[in-house]
C-alpha cells in the first residue's frame, strides 16, 4: 500500500515513515503544499494530513484532491487542535476521519483498518488472509492486490 503524508512536523513525519515501513508500505513524506504539487502523482492508497500547513489551508487541499484531482483515496486530517467545527468541515469536505495529536501509530493502524473495511464504491484492498487484520497480513510481507471495485 502506498501513503502519502503532508505535515510540516517533521518529526512526526519521519516517525510514521519509519513505522509504515515496518508494516511494507511505500510511503512519501510531503513538508509543504509546494512539495507536495511539484512531486506528488496523486496516487496514494491513503492521504495523511495535518489541518496546520504553514503554507496551504488544510480544505483547499482536501478540495484539491477530491476535486481538482478526482481522488477517491482514503483521507485521514491530523490535529493536535480539539475542534469540533473543524472535525464537521473536514468531514463535510470528503475526509473519511480526524485524528488528533498526539497519538499512537496502533490508533492510526485501527483508523486506517476501520475505514478500508467499510470501503465500498472507492479504493478496496483485498489480500489472502480474510480472517486477519489488513496490517497484520502486511507485516507477514503477504501480497496485496489493490483493485478498484467499479473495474471487476
Amino acid at each position: 500500500m502506498y501513503v502519502e503524508i503532508i505535515d510540516d512536523n517533521i518529526e512526526l513525519t519521519r516517525h510514521l515513515k519509519k513505522s509504515f515501513i515496518k508494516k511494507w508500505f511505500w510511503v512519501t513524506v510531503y513538508n509543504s503544499r509546494n512539495d507536495f504539487l511539484k512531486t506528488s502523482n496523486f496516487s496514494a492508497d491513503f492521504f495523511l494530513m495535518d489541518i496546520n500547513l504553514w503554507d496551504w489551508n488544510w480544505l483547499d487541499l482536501i478540495e484539491h484532491l477530491r476535486i481538482v484531482k478526482k481522488i477517491d483515496s482514503p483521507v485521514i486530517v491530523m490535529s493536535g487542535q480539539t475542534v469540533t467545527g473543524t472535525k464537521k468541515d473536514s468531514f463535510i469536505i470528503w475526509a473519511d476521519d480526524f485524528l488528533e495529536k498526539p497519538f499512537t501509530f496502533g490508533e492510526l493502524e485501527e483508523r486506517m483498518n476501520d475505514i478500508l473495511s467499510h470501503v465500498t464504491s472507492r479504493t478496496k484492498i483485498e489480500c489472502g488472509c480474510e480472517d486477519k487484520p489488513l496490517f497484520s497480513c502486511l507485516s507477514e510481507n503477504e501480497k496485496i492486490k489493490i483493485f478498484n471495485k467499479s473495474s471487476t
